[in-house]
């Protein structure tokens, strides 16, 4: 993912809450299922509020990134993994999310 995109998430939530290592984009490149094919995500982010989240998706609508929310990785049919270069929003820090009908 470009530098400069990168620098706008740590913005964000703060370097130690984005990563770009290969390490971690392997790792999140895939499911519980481990049976379909994967390709490494951009960057990984970790935001801890609504706002941050809100802030990270307008970045990367603004730059046609796509995203794939994650909140534990424990899809059997593969509905988290990322596709190539995209952004991963892992939401595990997310306190508390609320859903209204």
């Amino acid at each position: 993912m470009d530098d400069a995109i990168v620098q706008k998430l740590i913005a964000i939530v703060g370097k130690e809450y984005v990563s770009t290592r290969q390490d971690v984009l392997l790792a999140y490149s895939t499911s519980a299922s481990m049976s379909y094919e994967t390709e490494l995500p951009g960057a990984v982010v970790r935001p801890q509020t609504t706002e941050q989240v809100s802030e990270i998706l307008k970045v990367a609508n603004r730059h046609k990134i796509s995203v794939t929310p994650r909140s534990g990785g424990s899809s059997l049919q593969g509905e988290v993994i990322p596709k190539e270069g995209a952004l991963v929003v892992d939401l595990l820090r997310l306190e508390e999310i609320k859903v209204y009908e």
